[in-house]
């Protein structure tokens, strides 16, 4: 995996997570619809933000498996 790949990958998923977590509803409903506003699913969303910083601090360790499993998770 190319760490400038993964670092951007891990920003996005940052950005994604950030915006989720500030206005769930709105940032989710470009992506799932309707149903964004639901706690439930609001869990997932925010879960995106985590993973990226996850994936990003793992890459400045330089736990290459560790990013990995971690970005590949935000792919999924």
């Amino acid at each position: 995996m190319s760490r400038w790949l993964g670092v951007g990958l891990s920003l996005n998923r940052i950005g994604f997570g950030s915006t989720y977590l500030a206005h769930p509803a709105r940032g989710g409903r470009a992506w799932i619809g309707r149903a964004a506003g639901d706690p439930a699913n609001t869990v997932i969303m925010r879960g995106h933000g985590a993973l990226g910083c996850g994936g990003l601090s793992a890459l400045a360790r330089g736990d290459e498996r560790g990013a990995r499993a971690r970005i590949g998770a935000a792919m999924a």
